[in-house]
């Protein structure tokens, strides 16, 4: 991640309810006066005037930009948001929404961008398709902000965003992918004068067989319990080891390990209520397999969780480390 963020990009869609809107520039507010970064609204416009004669077609599209960013600048200009810079429509034709989340992210890179910025839209605090699109896909961390606060008192919260919760997953080999979120998030946490809760539910074997073709039920439950305690000693020490870097950061830090059967998800998001965390701090996938389970713990608590999920997309050159090293493993 950049030192210092150059400039955070804030996903806006015009056409959404201005409560909507409201909530989420409270988030965007905090954030540019926490980093001092320039925020600059984008609004992504998907699809076109297909069927119409392209004479006609380049017509209506002009005039819908100019329209769109006309709405735009009316929207966010009452907002209050501090380092605003004048708000952009991507307007190219595409064909599908990758093709779409792709020409954004080319646009973002341009840019120069540090963060991005979006936040759950319609009834209980979906993720649009484009966003979730954008989730997996997106190099440059992505921050998803809740659209609608509960109450005055979380309303205010924003600028009060005092520790983050790192979910790590401590499975890997190397420990590669773990490494790289913690230092991310401690990154942040200095920035914004927070404090880390690194977080970790510890896997629960599905089937652990007791000797060679052995299916003894009172041995499985032995050889389990004991792997568990093993487990858990080995993953404490890991957590106890990054709180120790952390601190010598100025940093304050602690550590919780989840040893019971839950949903990772629905682990992670107990963990933020028990903590008050103000931000969640995830990654995006782990490699080839993880990519796939990581993806949908990651989906379902962005959806789900009353604050900030802000997600990390590893670096091709980690991700490609990572593998390597459990090929030699």
């Amino acid at each position: 991640m950049q030192k210092t963020v150059k400039k955070i990009i804030w996903l806006v869609d015009p056409f959404e309810e201005p409560r909507t809107l409201r909530a989420s520039a409270r988030w965007v507010r905090a954030l540019a006066e926490r980093l001092k970064a320039p925020i600059l609204p984008v609004h992504v416009l998907a699809g076109g005037a297909a069927g119409f004669a392209p004479e006609i077609h380049a017509a209506w599209l002009m005039q819908f930009v100019v329209d769109t960013e006309d709405r735009l600048i009316q929207l966010v200009r009452g907002l209050a948001i501090p380092h605003l810079l004048k708000p952009h429509v991507i307007s190219e034709v595409y064909r599908s929404r990758s093709e779409a989340v792709a020409g954004f992210l080319e646009f973002a890179a341009e840019q120069e961008s540090g963060l991005i910025v979006v936040s759950r839209t319609g009834e209980g605090g979906r993720i649009g398709g484009f966003a979730e699109t954008l989730l997996l896909k997106s190099a440059i961390p992505v921050l998803v902000v809740p659209s609608r606060p509960v109450s005055r008192a979380k309303a205010a919260a924003p600028a009060r965003a005092k520790k983050l919760l790192v979910a790590l997953d401590l499975s890997e080999v190397d420990g590669v992918v773990a490494r790289e979120v913690f230092s991310q998030a401690l990154d942040w946490a200095a920035k914004l004068k927070a404090s880390l809760h690194l977080f970790h539910v510890l896997p629960i074997p599905q089937t652990i067989a007791y000797g060679p073709g052995a299916f003894d039920l009172g041995a499985s439950a032995a050889a389990a319990a004991y792997w568990n305690e093993e487990a858990a000693s080995a993953r404490r020490r890991q957590l106890e080891r990054l709180a120790r870097q952390a601190k010598k950061r100025g940093v304050a830090c602690t550590i919780e390990l989840e040893s019971r059967s839950l949903r990772a998800a629905d682990a992670i998001l107990k963990a933020q209520k028990r903590s008050k965390a103000d931000w969640i701090v995830m990654a995006g996938r782990t490699g080839r397999w993880g990519t796939l389970v990581l993806g949908s713990v990651t989906r379902m608590v962005a959806r789900e969780a009353p604050c900030p999920v802000w997600i990390i997309h590893l670096a091709r050159s980690t991700a490609d480390e990572q593998q390597r090293s459990r090929r030699a493993a």
